[in-house]
C-alpha cells in the first residue's frame, strides 16, 4: 500500500477546485456512513445482550426463534454497511474524485436505510422500556435519524448516484 498520502484540498483561503470539493464531500459522507455502523453496532450489541437477560414464560426471549431471525438480519445489514463504508474510506485517497464520492454516496445510502432497520429492531428485542430513558435504543434510533438526515438520506444518494450514471452515459 505505501505510505499514508495527505489529502490535498488545495489552498484552504479560496473556494474549493471541483475535485477538491468532490473528495470532501466524499470524506464527509463517508465520516457519517461510518457514525451510522458504529451506531448499529451499539444497538445491535444492547439488543442481543437484552435478549440473554429478559425473561418472558420462564424462558430467555434469546431463544425465540423470531428476535434471533431479527438479530442476524441486523447483524447482515452492520457487516454490509461496515465493508461499504470500508471501500468508501480506502477510496477517499485512492480512487478518483468521482469515484470516490460514488462509493461514499453509496455507503452514506446503504448504511442510512439499514441503521434505520437496526435501530428499530434494537427496539423491538427491547420492547415497551425501549422508549424509557433508563434504556438507550431511543438514542440509538434518534442518532441514526440524525445522520441519516444530514447530508440528504439514501433518496437523495440514489437519486445523485443515478443522475452520476445517466449523465456518464450520455
Amino acid at each position: 500500500l505505501g505510505p499514508p498520502t495527505v489529502l490535498d484540498l488545495g489552498d484552504l483561503g479560496h473556494p474549493l477546485a471541483a475535485d477538491a470539493l468532490a473528495r470532501w464531500e466524499a470524506m464527509a459522507l463517508t465520516v457519517l456512513a461510518a457514525d451510522l455502523v458504529g451506531t448499529m453496532q451499539i444497538a445491535l450489541t444492547a439488543a442481543v445482550e437484552y435478549a440473554k437477560e429478559r425473561v418472558q414464560y420462564d424462558v430467555k426471549i434469546a431463544t425465540f426463534q423470531a428476535l434471533q431471525h431479527l438479530c442476524a438480519e441486523s447483524l447482515v445489514l452492520v457487516e454490509g454497511s461496515r465493508s461499504v463504508t470500508w471501500y468508501a474510506a480506502w477510496g477517499i485517497d485512492r480512487l478518483t474524485p468521482a469515484d470516490a464520492l460514488l462509493a461514499a454516496r453509496t455507503a452514506k445510502a446503504y448504511a442510512s436505510e439499514s441503521a434505520m432497520t437496526v435501530c428499530e429492531t434494537c427496539i423491538q428485542v427491547h420492547g415497551g422500556v425501549a422508549i424509557t430513558w433508563e434504556y438507550m435504543p431511543n438514542v440509538y434510533l434518534r442518532r441514526a435519524m440524525l445522520d441519516r438526515k444530514t447530508l440528504g438520506d439514501e433518496d437523495v444518494q440514489l437519486a445523485a448516484i443515478a443522475d452520476t450514471r445517466l449523465t456518464a452515459r450520455a
